[in-house]
């Protein structure tokens, strides 16, 4: 799989419904959150999990905002 797939980690900030919760939130787990970008190297498509999102609220996938 190394020579189809691609995973990279990343540090981001997480909104929802287009608003940052950070300036709603002041725990320590939404700092520098971390996710996960999942690339398909032939097709360039991208994956993108939150392993943190997925073990709180059971969310699979999430968008990333370019």
């Amino acid at each position: 799989m190394d020579n189809e797939w691609k995973a990279t980690a990343h540090i981001g900030k997480l909104d929802l419904f287009g608003e940052n919760i950070h300036s709603y939130i002041k725990s320590p787990f939404f700092k520098n959150h971390d996710f996960v970008i999942i690339m398909n190297i032939t097709t360039q498509e991208k994956i993108i999990i939150d392993p943190s999102l997925y073990d709180y609220l059971m969310i699979e996938k999430v968008t990333l905002k370019e």
